[in-house]
């Protein structure tokens, strides 16, 4: 499984930018539109963060890249776009994981 954590950005032109929604609220309809057809995806908002993130986990790479084909535009039409996308890693997350437990 791949493990992608999206952080946004508001494209301060856009017409959207004037909805009284916030940049997580959108993205989050972004990302939901990009994942239509799409089984599998998992998603987890850290919208306190700033910018927001988004850490979602497909679950192989035909799906990962079919997504990534859909999200700028899915985004675009919000009047959001992504700031950055780095992969998380795995390792720190199964020792967080082990402390907790």
């Amino acid at each position: 499984m791949k493990r992608l954590i999206y952080s946004f950005d508001r494209v301060p032109t856009a017409p959207s930018a004037l909805v009284a929604r916030t940049i997580v609220e959108d993205a989050m309809l972004g990302i939901t539109m990009a994942g239509l057809g799409l089984p599998g995806i998992q998603r987890r908002v850290d919208g306190e963060s700033d910018p927001p993130r988004v850490t979602l986990t497909f679950p192989d790479d035909k799906t990962l890249l079919r997504f990534n084909l859909r999200i700028e535009r899915a985004l675009a039409v919000r009047g959001v776009r992504i700031k950055k996308i780095h992969f998380a890693d795995e390792s720190s997350r199964r020792a967080t994981a082990r402390a907790v437990a």
